[in-house]
């Protein structure tokens, strides 16, 4: 499992870049991992912050990993905006 929380300031834009993550991940773990998300964090404002979150799953720790880092690494990240990616996650926060 892997866990990848966006955030930013604005509602609409934490959305979009979420959801832009989550077809470039589709499309890299095609075959390979499932795609949950993008939802809205359990807790989704923090500090001002909107949080939305995807989870990856998939059998293949190595091969995940890879299609995660090439997923994130083809969509680019405006400054304002965080992605955060949690490999093997203990908790959904």
């Amino acid at each position: 499992l892997i866990g990848l929380l966006v955030s930013g300031e604005q509602s609409s834009a934490a959305h979009d870049l979420a959801d832009a993550l989550g077809a470039a991940l589709r499309r890299e773990t095609e075959g390979l991992a499932s795609v949950l998300g993008p939802a809205p964090a359990p807790i989704a404002r923090i500090k001002g912050r909107y949080r939305f979150q995807l989870l990856v799953k998939g059998p293949g720790r190595k091969a995940m990993n890879e299609a995660v880092r090439r997923g994130v690494a083809s969509v680019p990240v405006p400054p304002e905006m965080k992605v955060e990616i949690d490999v093997d996650p203990q908790a959904l926060v």
